[in-house]
């Protein structure tokens, strides 16, 4: 989204739609009239809502580890799904629990430092907490853009600002003469049909062909494409990283579980042997 609309995600839901509609007014002004119609369609988020874009701001860091939670959650469920092995999916679900609650706290501390009426906020946000629990949500939060409802198809209009509208001037050769030659070469063309014998300019203008508009030029599509692959390869990054993370995280569980293992496996012989000698004693 192009960064004017983005800050309005940022402002209090109450004053959302007179910041959107000076926002669409000024884009106007600036003559970027598709800007300013996708602008004007831009939803107020609900407080909950508001209150997650707040955190975003203010602790990215909760809001990024919740997205990585998320992607880290959905890759092991495609894995189970495929392999039926879903030793994956347990921990990064409850890694995923984890993110959502402190999600959910950060969100309740935001409330708390904004003055807001906290009745009820709990309940808010876990439920809006649970809407994001898919990537788009996950992008939208870490975006500050909850509430936007704008999906992986219309990611176009955050990608940034697309190239201005511009309608190709009128060819010369089609425009209409003007001169009085022109004028008397109208009068002297033969009326279709018997019908009444336009003049003057009206008869200039009704006998020109109509001209169109040719279509948009594309000349920005391979820009936008090339954005579009780097934000993809990103984001292909990120999921990679993570699941790197994941993974060195299980592999130390599962040695952590097995020196448990051997150390009480120790404790036992141990305590073994001292009855042992005490029994002999």
């Amino acid at each position: 989204m192009i960064t004017e609309a983005v800050a309005l995600y940022g402002v209090e839901p109450s004053q959302f739609v007179a910041e959107r509609n000076a926002l669409v007014r000024l884009l106007k002004a600036d003559k970027r009239n598709d800007e300013a119609a996708m602008v004007a369609k831009l939803p107020r988020p609900r407080m909950g809502e508001y209150i997650l874009n707040r955190v975003a701001r203010d602790r990215p860091d909760t809001a990024t580890a919740f997205a990585s939670a998320v992607v880290a959650a959905t890759s092991a469920q495609s894995n189970a799904i495929g392999t039926g092995d879903g030793s994956a999916l347990r921990s990064t679900s409850a890694n995923l629990r984890v993110a959502s609650a402190t999600l959910v706290d950060a969100g309740l501390r935001q409330v708390q430092a904004d003055g807001l009426d906290g009745t009820g906020r709990r309940d808010e946000l876990i439920s809006t907490v649970r809407s994001l629990t898919n990537e788009t949500g996950a992008a939208l939060l870490v975006a500050g853009i909850v509430g936007s409802g704008v999906s992986a198809g219309e990611a176009e209009l955050f990608a940034g600002a697309p190239e201005p509208h511009v309608v190709p001037k009128r060819p010369p050769a089609e425009r209409a003469p003007a001169n009085a030659a022109a004028n008397a070469a109208a009068h002297r063309r033969p009326a279709a049909d018997g019908a009444a014998k336009p003049t003057g300019r009206r008869a200039v203008a009704r006998l020109e062909p109509k001209w169109k508009a040719p279509p948009k030029p594309s000349a920005t599509e391979p820009a936008r494409l090339r954005r579009h692959e780097a934000q993809l390869d990103k984001a292909r990054a990120v999921l990679a990283k993570t699941q790197r993370e994941v993974a060195a995280a299980q592999r130390a569980v599962d040695a952590a579980a097995k020196r448990l293992s051997r150390a009480e496996a120790d404790e036992r012989e141990a305590a073994a042997a001292l009855d042992a000698l005490t029994s002999n004693d």
